[in-house]
């Protein structure tokens, strides 16, 4: 009711205002407003991908879509303005009534555009979904599946989105029209907003950090009951509160997550609202968006038994499990049988077109596996089918590989090691550029640190931090890779490989190297990036292979549980591990 009062006071404002100011007046400022929400609403997609290009920060990219929109209709509104007040100078002389009249109605008409843009760019900012009045879409209580609600008393919203994507099929229509490439214009704020009431997750993932692997489809042309589909008896409805159509289909589509998509814990946090897929009907042309009812995942970090869950209840989102590279999961929408064809799925607002554009007309892309009965579905993603879709490990170079015996080396001679430690105490008053969580532990950042910066023995213990925080499901394991270490980032075999450090565990699966901590007299730097991890050798320090008073160490977060068998540069490998070391002891701050 706030955000209605608020949004009916500015337009009753605004209104007023070009009332008096006379019909001519606010005649010419609509038209300005008209072309510079029409200009901005077409830059607006091309803009927020440049801007999630040029930048890192995550702040800076949950704010990237309301930014695009609301910065170029801004800066358009003001350079049309001033061009139409310097070639249109003169006033025209109209009757007082049908002045304040005429006035009035262009007022509104901008004044609507105007709260339009404000309230859409506002709602696409990171933020709770009430943070800016009564959420406009919520999960339902039986089922799960994201609704509209009630909203606004007048939902100003749903107009704006409404006209803004009938006008691109229309008067403003271009061959890539917001109606049939974002028809969830007016909700995907909300929807993108919608996070479990413990958490803060991002609005936004940049263009790389998801990508589509594959599609497959379950009773499609089938007749099979929804609740075998589905799992469950708990219905699925559509966004406007619908049910899903009786006789469905299931659509499935395999998603491949980078370290950009993971939440400062360290995990790849998904629920429905954050997935949208676009279907399109040939024959009547009616464009349907539908969310997930459920997905597929890793179930264990230290096992790759697959795991499927039913977004059946408000609350259920699903993190990643464990710490390996590249986490894939497979989201599941209730389809109609129809003549519909999917166009596009959209990740966290980012989008992934589904055509093979190549012929035409195009036609939607091939589903690799197409499952005619449930069981035959449930086989396969059980017995790994994703894995197969995204198409296997990496091959490895094992030319020149070395092996190290662990039962015959002592612990302390490994150059690895289970350990959340930095290495050294630091005071936290000199640690900017580096993020804390409230046991003190380093949770991400960058810094090159004084060497007052490090705490002797007996130091308050209030100030002191020590330890990289491990993440859920996972620890922190270090690798010593200084002058004397035998994996010495510059040694014979290492400088010749390409790429960044990593680790593997018996199971094949990557770990990234995360950061590192560098030690060289009074040079003190400390890397940790679990969201943005090091993919080349050249962003590491330059280290001298004569000067062993280095100590350069590279840290790795690793799924708890898990048994290490190989370290690696790039592909190439450089020692295995016999037997390999299984790290299943959690780690807590000292």
């Amino acid at each position: 009711m706030i955000l209605f009062a608020i949004l009916t006071v500015f337009i009753a404002a605004v209104t007023y205002i070009w009332s008096a100011r006379g019909f001519y007046s606010s005649l010419l400022n609509m038209l300005v407003t008209i072309c510079s929400a029409t200009i901005a609403l077409g830059l607006w997609e091309p803009t927020a991908y440049l801007i999630m290009d040029q930048v890192s920060d995550q702040w800076i990219l949950d704010g990237a879509w309301g930014l695009a929109l609301v910065v170029p209709f801004l800066l358009i509104q003001m350079l049309l303005t001033l061009l139409v007040n310097f070639l249109l100078k003169a006033n025209v002389t109209i009757t007082s009534t049908a002045n304040y009249i005429g006035g009035a109605v262009c007022g509104v008409i901008s004044a609507f555009l105007c709260a339009g843009i404000l309230f859409q760019s506002a709602s696409m900012l990171r933020s709770k979904a009430d943070a800016i009045g009564d959420a406009m879409v919520v999960r339902e209580a039986n089922g799960g599946s994201p609704v509209r609600t009630s909203g606004m008393l007048l939902p100003y919203d749903r107009w704006f989105g409404g006209l803004a994507n009938k006008l691109s099929t229309t008067t403003f229509s271009t061959s890539t029209p917001l109606a049939l490439w974002r028809p969830q214009f007016a909700d995907e704020p909300h929807l993108l907003r919608m996070s479990p009431n413990d958490l803060f997750l991002k609005y936004t993932y940049k263009p790389n950090d998801s990508k589509l692997r594959g599609r497959y489809t379950v009773g499609r042309g089938k007749q099979i009951a929804i609740r075998e589909l589905v799992g469950d008896t708990k219905t699925v409805r559509n966004i406007d509160g619908s049910d899903a159509a009786a006789n469905s289909y299931v659509e499935g589509y395999v998603v491949q997550f980078s370290a950009g998509a993971r939440e400062q814990a360290g995990q790849v946090v998904v629920g429905p609202g954050m997935f949208t897929l676009i279907m399109l009907n040939r024959r009547t042309d009616e464009v349907v968006t539908v969310q997930p009812f459920a997905m597929i995942s890793q179930a264990k970090g230290d096992d790759l038994e697959m795991g499927r869950w039913r977004f059946d209840t408000p609350d259920l989102y699903v993190a990643s499990a464990g710490a390996g590279a590249d986490p894939v999961m497979a989201f599941e929408f209730l389809l109609p049988q129809d003549d519909f064809v999917p166009i596009a799925l959209y990740v966290r607002g980012i989008r992934h077109v589904l055509l093979d554009e190549s012929v035409e007309p195009a036609k939607a892309i091939v589903a690799g596996n197409e499952f005619a009965a449930v069981g035959e579905y449930a086989t396969w993603y059980s017995n790994g089918g994703i894995a197969e879709i995204t198409g296997g490990s990496t091959t490895i170079t094992t030319d020149g590989a070395g092996k190290i015996d662990t039962k015959r080396t002592e612990v302390n001679d490994l150059p690895i090691k289970a350990t959340n430690s930095i290495g050294d105490r630091f005071n936290r008053s000199f640690l900017d550029g580096l993020e804390l969580d409230g046991k003190k532990q380093i949770v991400n950042g960058i810094a090159t640190l004084a060497p007052d910066a490090i705490m002797g023995i007996g130091s308050d213990r209030s100030l002191i931090v020590e330890n990289f925080a491990p993440g859920d499901g996972s620890i922190i394991v270090r690798v010593d890779a200084g002058p004397k270490s035998r994996w010495f980032i510059r040694g014979d075999k290492s400088e010749g490989a390409t790429g960044a450090p990593k680790l593997q565990d018996d199971k094949g699966q990557i770990y990234e190297c995360v950061g590192f901590y560098y030690k060289r007299n009074n040079d003190l730097r400390i890397r940790f990036t679990p969201g943005q991890p090091i993919k080349e050798k050249t962003e590491l320090p330059s280290i001298s292979k004569t000067d062993d008073t280095i100590r350069f160490t590279l840290i790795f977060r690793v799924s708890l549980g898990v048994t290490i068998t190989k370290y690696l540069v790039g592909n190439t490998l450089i020692d295995e591990l016999e037997p390999g070391l299984k790290y299943d002891a959690p780690q807590t701050p000292r």
